[in-house]
């Protein structure tokens, strides 16, 4: 039953990272280079360009996947894994001792495999590849976000609701740049 679990955790960890990757890569994404795909005919493109029009739904879908993914990954991780290591160490300490031992051990290690397989490396492989990331993960946030529509519109109209408490508009478009940002971006375009 420990290896189901343990490969059930992985497979959430692979969840995540889909998850944070789709963030990050609607975050980072230019409009207008996405724009341009879509005129070559980019697959997803489309798509993505639609999700950027929608963002704070498709962020709150992908905060609702992140977080049921990585309770998912706790939930079914750290027992498991701890549960291997008592029996490991139940042998050469007090069972008290064991399973503090093995609790603490298998935590570190989930937690690391989360870390660095479920967020770093999708963030930082999502913020080089932002535009090529948004089209390819554009369909199964899509399904994803159909799936859990009421869910996200409730999250998103409660979050709407506070940060409008504090004054928070999140309808609002982006604002432009001063002209000193501006002549710095087109700098770096070329």
């Amino acid at each position: 039953m420990n290896g189901l679990k343990l490969i059930l955790t992985a497979v959430l960890i692979a969840v995540n990272a889909f998850f944070v990757i789709a963030e990050y890569a609607l975050v980072r994404s230019r409009r207008s280079r996405l724009e341009i795909m879509r005129e070559e005919g980019a697959r997803g493109a489309a798509l993505a360009l639609e999700q950027l029009g929608n963002i704070n739904e498709y962020i709150s879908a992908v905060q609702i996947g992140v977080t049921m993914t990585s309770i998912g990954i706790g939930a079914l991780g750290e027992p498991a894994l701890a549960d291997i290591f008592k029996g490991w160490f139940g042998d050469v300490a007090s069972h008290g001792l064991a399973v503090v031992v093995a609790v603490v051990v298998s935590y570190l290690m989930i937690t690391t495999a989360q870390l660095i397989a479920g967020e770093m490396v999708p963030k930082f492989y999502a913020i080089d590849r932002a535009e090529l990331v948004a089209r390819r993960v554009a369909r199964p946030l899509q399904a994803f976000s159909v799936l859990f529509r009421p869910f996200i519109l409730g999250l998103t109209a409660v979050a709407r609701w506070i940060l409008g408490l504090m004054g928070v508009d999140m309808d609002l478009e982006r604002r432009g740049g001063s002209p000193d940002e501006l002549k710095r971006l087109i700098a770096e375009s070329y």
